[in-house]
């Protein structure tokens, strides 16, 4: 059979992820599908996940089983999301020996402007999945980027987003290089912990 176009980019060694996970890509089959033909990956959105919930019916049966505030239902449903698809791209991560095969989860705008929350967010999302394949978006401001290095020393991976600039890819960088440094002066696993820069597209950033 011929490759198809996402396998033939994943020979010369380009991985092609996925963005928007929702409920309708899971049940529908269309996310097994996508895997099959050579996507690496799937990105989380929080924007996409709320306008899911309100202009259709894929998570009604959802929200009739969950009960709890506003964020407690919301973190449920993300979660369940989060969980079915990581365990969808889990061949994929165990194929590529932890290069791929990732599911990338945003966490609570709420805490963006503090270490200690993002660390506490991060931690907890860690242990209710307990997926080898969960990657944990953490914002490259000052505030995450002192948060990242603390979750790779703890062994997490991390996909470092709202990088805007060259500088703040380097300062994404070293954060990430010190929190690997800590991990193998503790004895931690640094090959069970990946990495991604998210850099936005000219028009993502605003740009001409």
């Amino acid at each position: 059979m011929e490759p198809t176009r996402l396998q033939q980019l994943g020979a010369l060694g380009q991985s092609v992820w996925y963005d928007h996970l929702r409920r309708a890509l899971l049940d529908s089959g269309e996310l097994d599908s996508l895997v099959g033909a050579g996507a690496a990956g799937v990105l989380s959105d929080p924007e996409n996940l709320r306008r899911a919930i309100l202009a259709g019916s894929e998570y009604d049966q959802a929200l009739i089983r969950l009960a709890g505030s506003e964020l407690e239902v919301l973190q449920g449903l993300v979660l369940e999301d989060a969980g079915n698809a990581a365990d969808r791209l889990l061949p994929v991560y165990e194929q590529s020996q932890g290069l791929d095969g990732y599911l990338s989860l945003w966490l609570s705008p709420e805490v963006a402007e503090n270490t200690q929350a993002i660390v506490a967010e991060a931690s907890r999302l860690t242990q209710s999945l307990q997926r080898p394949n969960l990657m944990l978006e953490i914002p490259a401001t000052p505030a995450g980027l002192q948060a990242l290095r603390a979750l790779v020393a703890d062994g997490i991976s991390v996909n470092a987003t709202l990088i805007s600039s060259i500088e703040a890819y380097q300062d994404a960088a070293e954060a990430y290089i010190q929190g690997m440094s800590e991990l193998l002066e503790s004895g931690g696993e640094p090959a069970r912990v990946a990495s991604l820069a998210d850099v936005p597209t000219m028009d993502e950033a605003g740009l001409p």
